[in-house]
């Protein structure tokens, strides 16, 4: 056996097997402690405002276009398990006005600790063939997954912090982007705000242009566009909340990760539309018609992104919605949420967490 090959073996037989077992750590902690962990992040995003109103009200920051959270990759690997939150003018990296605060992300990463522990004893293995370095190069190269589960929550209360006073207050660019990723490295946007004057003319064009296929991560909150037909558009993690889409049709659209929090979607048609990790809470959804909408999550290997949030019905009206043929309907949430006359396939009925009351609401189609 050579170098490569034994990298190849223990990789198959030891790492990936030490990686699902830490994933799934993690996961379980995400699922148990999402409420405490998201009252973690509106702190640290709380406090990066905070220091942003200080140094504006000195004259020492301009407007803000970008919050960017940063995993850390050496620090990690050092058992530091602190993101880097930092604010940004429109020069991005360029911009010499520092402003930073930290975010703790010890939940997500802790693992890896024990996880390296027992790696580096099993590479002992083979009779000095492999080395720690290696191990730490394969973990190295598997952190995106441990980053999923940060970033996953703070996709799942990032419209709640736009609306928080600290942030409403400081100086922002036309567009303010919500970032994270690898410290000045690959990032991902997780949410644009759009301060210039919206114009609900331009967002219904948008809509529904044939040319403009994807608008992904726009902001369409606080918008009344009734009865409108948006067929086939990638329009993920888009924030619709706080709007009037009455009888509107988003047929066979890429809705993952979108917020409707609070909207009026009645009689709204989510036909065939992919719904991984959207936000329904506090909807007004009566009379809805979810056809054939997916839920299916991403689990190919120790992928968990999307669909650690799940579809979110809490304290939504469900009342006369029709989700008797949505598929891979797991992992949703109806937490308070009023379901009279809802009509559910009845094979879903052992796989959610339902009220008594709920159960006896719904009508169970078979």
């Amino acid at each position: 056996m050579d170098k490569q090959e034994a990298l190849s073996h223990f990789y198959k037989e030891y790492f990936i097997p030490a990686l699902a077992e830490s994933i799934e750590d993690v996961a379980t902690k995400f699922n148990q402690y999402r409420t405490e962990l998201a009252l973690h992040v509106e702190n640290s995003f709380r406090e990066i405002c905070l220091l942003v109103n200080t140094m504006q009200s000195k004259q020492e920051k301009d407007p803000i276009a970008y919050i960017h959270y940063s995993l850390m990759r050496t620090s990690i690997l050092e058992e530091n398990y602190l993101y880097r939150v930092e604010a940004y003018s429109n020069k991005w990296y360029l911009d010499e006005q520092a402003c930073m605060s930290v975010y703790d992300a010890s939940w997500a990463y802790q693992s890896i600790s024990m996880m390296k522990e027992q790696l580096v004893a099993e590479q002992r293995k083979y009779m000095g063939l492999l080395n720690p370095a290696d191990v730490e190069n394969m973990i190295q190269s598997a952190l995106k997954y441990f980053h999923q589960f940060v970033v996953s929550l703070i996709k799942s209360v990032v419209s709640q912090l736009v609306q928080l006073q600290e942030y409403q207050s400081i100086q922002k660019a036309d567009r303010l982007y919500i970032r994270s990723g690898e410290y000045k490295d690959i990032s991902e946007t997780l949410y644009i705000d759009d301060v210039g004057t919206q114009d609900e003319s331009k967002f219904k064009l948008a809509l529904i242009e044939e040319q403009e296929d994807i608008l992904i991560y726009e902001n369409f909150r606080e918008n009344k566009l009734l009865s409108m037909d948006v067929i086939a558009k990638d329009l993920r993690y888009s924030d619709f909340s706080y709007s009037d889409f009455k009888q509107c049709k988003f047929v066979d659209c890429v809705l993952i990760g979108t917020c409707w929090r609070d909207s009026d979607l009645r009689d709204a048609n989510f036909d065939g539309s992919w719904l991984i990790d959207a936000d329904f809470s506090g909807s007004d959804l009566r009379g809805a018609y979810f056809g054939t909408a997916s839920g299916q999550a991403n689990r190919e290997g120790a992928a968990r992104s999307p669909g650690l949030l799940g579809i979110n019905f809490s304290y939504a009206n469900l009342n006369d919605a029709n989700l008797a043929n949505v598929r891979f309907f797991e992992n949703v949430q109806f937490k308070g949420a009023s379901m009279q006359g809802t009509v559910i396939s009845l094979q879903h009925k052992g796989k959610m967490s339902l009220t008594d009351s709920q159960i006896n609401s719904i009508h169970w189609m078979e």
